[in-house]
């Protein structure tokens, strides 16, 4: 019925299951791995680093990966992550979804029924070709572009520094905020 994925540093993306069946794969580091649990009708996947703070020091190439594999079914969607980038490509189809994060680009094509709610400090948010119950997008530095959207209610965009863009949005009501940028 859910989805949770926590991580600290990690692309995330939630794609639909070409076989039918949910699966979940992570890209696995020494002494940091993830634990996967379903309990209650939730899926939840949880970063979990067994390293000492010295073994933390260093410098490191490529970002972790988890994917997240779903039947074609209506989620509940919550995704939080400190640096990353968040893909939810179309195939997917969700109640609603809440992305929360520091540092990372967000993309969504999936249909949402109810809110889709983004919140990020730096980065770009990409939503099109999809339609959306709600939305509100939050973000300090980057982009917001919208392109082909249909949202039933209303679209609230936050923007503190950088470019808002909108194609062929359609919604109900629009607010859009910003001190420095387009």
């Amino acid at each position: 019925d859910s989805i949770f994925v926590q991580a600290t540093s990690a692309d995330v993306q939630i794609l639909p299951a070409e076989d039918g069946n949910t699966k979940v794969v992570c890209t696995d580091a020494e002494n940091v791995n993830y634990d996967v649990s379903i309990a209650d009708g939730k899926l939840t996947v949880v970063r979990v680093d067994a390293r000492k703070w010295y073994e933390r020091i260093g410098i490191g190439f490529g970002a972790p990966a988890i994917k997240v594999y779903l039947p074609n079914e209506e989620y509940s969607l919550t995704v939080e992550l400190r640096t990353g980038n968040v893909e939810i490509p179309a195939g997917i189809s969700l109640a609603d979804a809440c992305v929360t994060g520091s540092t990372g680009d967000v993309r969504v094509s999936a249909s949402v029924s109810g809110m889709l709610s983004i919140d990020i400090d730096t980065g770009n948010v990409f939503v099109f070709d999809n339609a959306v119950g709600a939305l509100e997008v939050s973000n300090s530095t980057g982009s917001i572009s919208l392109s082909k959207v249909a949202v039933e209610g209303d679209v609230s965009l936050e923007l503190s520094t950088g470019d808002t863009g909108l194609a062929d949005v359609t919604c109900a009501n629009l607010t859009s905020t910003g001190s420095t940028g387009g």
